[in-house]
């Protein structure tokens, strides 16, 4: 099953934090309960720095019970809920903070920024709108409303929108990464090469970075440079099924396939039901003549998702779909038609591959004789 290039090798775009704010008390209350709501709420943001969310929100939750309008505690208690990807949670209480105080800026960027996690793109840019209004020097707005931009492909307002990030931070590691990411979609790998490098010189620890500078590499066909950055985000993120996967599929390319069916392998420990590494390692099996294996590793992704099976034997732009002659390109398609239960359709992907078969199929020609026979019934 020969391929070119990996199908969908994608890079990631970096949100920049939500924002705690130390608390102060609004509105008329006896001294002692100010002080006492505010002594909690700094509880709060100290569990919350230890990454101990549910421990924050009791917290709040007292300060909020002795001060209900102190609009600080309800844009953290979000914050902890945002982190604990409660995000309509979150939602609500960035709500109730801006009630208690329209001109909060902090909490329009907050729920901006869990507008942009939910997909609510339009909702997200409004609420940067607004926080840039009242706060016009925040690099993270800029950043966050550039990557709501990027999200609805307006990728020139993102790239102004990072340029303005950068003006404002020229330390903003995520305006480097996200406008590279920008670069690299349009084919500016030397660009995009060099704003994540700058990001890396920021943040030398990135691993998300690493794996766009390796996908940009990789993009230039400079597969050893792809092969190391790959490498040191796994070092960072041993984790991160993608970047095994990624990695493997240069291996691949480069010829070396146990190191690569060991990465596609490592894939899926970490993500049973990772389409693409089983479609990458059936490349890399059959590559090896394991051809029983390969197709053990077909049926596997059409058993978890046909139709992402489909989308990617049916784009042109992806290996798969690069030449509708290639034998092993139409035993996947019959795999696939028979499994959706396509009946013409598989007998003709069938037959396609029998027609384009390479000698050493003659095994797997046969049985794609005997599939044709019992569909044609």
């Amino acid at each position: 099953m020969s391929t070119r290039r990996q199908i969908f090798n994608k890079g990631l775009f970096l949100w920049a934090a939500v924002i705690f704010i130390t608390g102060c008390a609004t509105g008329k209350l006896d001294q002692k309960d100010t002080e006492s709501a505010g002594m909690y709420e700094n509880r709060g943001l100290a569990l919350a720095k230890k990454g101990d969310y549910e421990g924050a929100i009791s917290e709040y939750n007292k300060a909020l019970d002795l001060n209900p309008k102190l609009a600080t505690a309800y844009n953290n208690r979000g914050i902890a809920h945002h982190m604990k990807r409660r995000y309509d949670e979150a939602i609500s209480d960035y709500n109730r903070a801006l009630e208690i105080d329209p001109d909060y800026s902090d909490a329009y960027f907050n729920r901006g920024t869990a507008y942009g996690y939910k997909g609510k793109n339009d909702e997200a840019i409004s609420d940067f709108n607004r926080s840039l209004e009242l706060n016009p020097n925040r690099s993270e707005a800029y950043n966050n409303r550039g990557l709501t931009f990027a999200h609805k492909g307006d990728y020139d307002r993102a790239v102004s929108d990072y340029d303005k990030a950068l003006q404002m931070n020229p330390k903003n590691a995520n305006a480097y990464n996200n406008r590279g990411f920008i670069y690299s979609m349009k084919g500016d790998y030397d660009r995009a090469l060099s704003d994540y490098i700058k990001a890396l010189e920021i943040k030398p620890n990135d691993a998300l970075a690493y794996r766009n500078l390796a996908v940009a590499y990789e993009r230039k066909g400079m597969n050893d440079q792809a092969i190391v950055n790959y490498s040191r985000a796994l070092e960072l993120n041993p984790k991160d099924a993608s970047s095994y996967n990624s990695r493997g599929f240069v291996l691949f390319k480069k010829g070396e396939l146990n190191k690569a069916i060991s990465d596609f392998s490592k894939a899926l420990e970490l993500s049973p039901k990772y389409v693409l590494a089983y479609l990458n390692r059936a490349l890399a099996l059959e590559r090896k003549g394991k051809y029983d294996q390969a197709i053990s590793d077909l049926n596997k992704a059409l058993d978890i998702d046909p139709v992402s099976v489909d989308k990617i034997i049916s784009d042109p732009k992806t290996a798969l779909g690069a030449d509708p002659k290639d034998a092993r390109l139409n035993f996947v398609k019959a795999l696939l038609f028979e499994k959706l239960s396509r009946v013409s359709e598989a007998i003709e992907a069938y037959k396609k591959f029998i027609e384009n078969s390479p000698p050493d199929y003659s095994t797997y020609v046969e049985w794609a004789r005997q599939k044709i026979r019992v569909l044609e019934k």
